[in-house]
Order: structure tokens, then C-alpha cells, then sequence
């Protein structure tokens, strides 16, 4: 194959994939032609000194400005969507918001800066949202490519689930070595591993996520948060009884935390409703 050959080849290519991202980037530019004819409105409204058609041509021209921005900005999370195989629907529907209020402009401005009847300036309105419909769309609706488990929850759930108790872990382990009572450094030590070794069969099989879910929203949070008042309160307190009532909190957490292990290596979470509840209590009657 010729240089020559390269060379055009390589230029169609170029050329295609600019006229691609120019397509692209110009998709939503209309909107903003859209609401020109109301600026002229707006400049003789404000010259008569007419009040409320100034407001409705101002407001109509904002809204409609506003809403090819939010389009534009739907269409960019679009195509970073549909060139993934696994993400999450873009969040805020901002192509849906932005048709609103396209669709908004147009029904304010008729009605109350052309001076049409209501039915009709809301037929205009629902006439733009249909068009702004078949030229963009709506926004992506559904996740792709996201597994939902048998636990109920999908892999993104899951990861941002485990990202927050993973944060509550390493509170506890700054917590310990703050801990001047070598016994209860100890102590928490081995909670904070007990909490890692159960994250890490729940990353292993995340279908035990629903039964342990208890876990990881009630009694890590109260481990974290028994922690920490113990060491903002142990400089006010009676240390001798603080630390006796803590060592024996943190003995509670531990004896639950080690069955919950134990069952997920089992593969038995049902019968730990008990043990759980009975440390549910005593953390209530700790005022925790």
C-alpha cells in the first residue's frame, strides 16, 4: 500500500471523526436561536414601559436560554453514558428538565407577551415539548449493565455501601490510637478487624448483604460513635467506671461481631436475629 494511500486514508479518517465530534457539540445550539424573537419584545416593552409584557418577554427568554444550557448538558451525560457498557442513568434528568423549561418559555411568553388565550399558550407549550422530544429525546431512564443480586441491591449499591462502612472502620482504628488503656486499644483492635474480615466476606459473596445489612447501618455506626464519646468524655468523666462500662460495650460488639463472622462463613445468617438484638439493647440501655 502506497504513502500516498496512508496518507488520504488517514485524512478520511481524521475528517470523519471531526465532523462526528462537530455534530456532536452543535446538538442543542438551536435552543439558543429559539427565544431571539422575544429579545427585540423585551427592548419595546421596556421603551413603552410596560411592566408585565417586559417581565413575560424576560422571563420567557431566560427560561428557554436555561433550558438549551440543562440540554446540552443532558447530551454530554448521554454520550458519556452510551459509551459505557455498565453505568447509572445520568442524574439529574437535565435534558427532561431542560424541556420543561423550553416548554415553560414558549407558554409565558404567548400568553402573556403575544397576549394569546390560555388553551392556545398551553398548545404552544405542549406543541415545543413535543418537539423538543423527537429532535433530543429523553434523558436515559435505567441503569446498564448494573447486576442486581439476590440481596436486592446492585453492584453500585454495594460498592458505595462498603465505601461507607470501610469509612467508619478506619474512624475506629484513628479512635484506638487515641486509646491510652492498653487493654481497650486491644479491645477495639480486634472490633475494627472483626468489622474488616466481615466487609471482606461480604465483597467475596455480596448476597449476604441484606441479612447483614443490620451490621453495617446500626451496630458498626454505634461501635463507631462508642468510641468516640468514650474518648471525648474519658477527661470528664469518672475514668475508672467510663472505662469499665466501655471495655464491657466493646466485649458486647465483639461476641456479635465474631458470631456474624462466623455464620457468613457458615453461609448462616438467620438465626443471628438474637444475638443481634441483645446487643441492640444493651447499647440502648448505654444511652448509645
Amino acid at each position: 500500500m502506497s504513502p500516498a494511500h496512508n496518507s488520504s486514508q488517514s485524512s478520511f479518517f481524521f475528517l470523519k471523526e471531526m465532523v462526528k465530534r462537530v455534530r456532536e457539540n452543535s446538538r442543542g445550539l438551536l435552543l439558543y436561536f429559539l427565544p431571539l424573537p422575544f429579545l427585540p419584545a423585551l427592548l419595546v416593552s421596556l421603551m413603552r414601559g410596560a411592566v408585565v409584557p417586559a417581565a413575560a418577554n424576560l422571563a420567557a427568554l431566560f427560561l428557554i436560554l436555561l433550558g438549551g444550557g440543562l440540554t446540552r448538558r443532558g447530551l454530554t451525560s448521554e454520550r458519556a453514558y452510551e459509551k459505557k457498557s455498565k453505568a447509572k442513568a445520568p442524574r439529574p434528568p437535565w435534558k427532561i428538565i431542560g424541556g420543561l423549561c423550553v416548554g415553560s418559555g414558549v407558554g409565558i411568553g404567548s400568553l402573556l407577551s403575544v397576549g394569546n388565550g390560555l388553551v392556545f399558550s398551553i398548545f404552544l407549550a405542549l406543541l415545543a415539548l413535543l418537539g423538543f422530544y423527537l429532535a433530543y429525546g429523553l434523558d436515559p431512564l435505567r441503569d446498564k449493565g448494573m447486576v442486581v443480586r439476590s440481596s436486592g441491591f446492585s453492584d453500585s449499591e454495594i460498592g458505595r455501601i462498603l465505601a461507607e462502612a470501610e469509612g467508619k472502620i478506619a474512624d475506629m482504628e484513628k479512635t484506638s490510637q487515641q486509646l491510652t488503656n492498653p487493654e481497650l486499644r486491644t479491645r477495639l483492635d480486634r472490633v475494627t478487624g472483626l468489622s474488616r474480615n466481615i466487609l471482606l466476606e461480604l465483597e467475596r459473596d455480596p448476597d449476604d448483604l441484606r441479612l447483614a445489612r443490620k451490621f453495617l447501618t446500626v451496630y458498626l455506626d454505634s461501635a463507631c460513635k462508642v468510641s468516640r464519646d468514650y474518648v471525648n468524655t474519658s477527661s470528664m468523666a469518672e475514668v475508672n467506671e467510663l472505662e469499665q462500662r466501655f471495655g464491657e460495650v466493646l466485649i458486647s460488639i465483639e461476641d456479635v461481631f465474631t458470631e456474624l463472622h462466623q455464620k457468613m462463613l457458615a453461609n448462616d445468617l438467620l438465626d443471628l436475629d438474637v444475638q443481634m438484638e441483645v446487643l441492640q439493647n444493651r447499647l440502648k440501655r448505654e444511652g448509645i
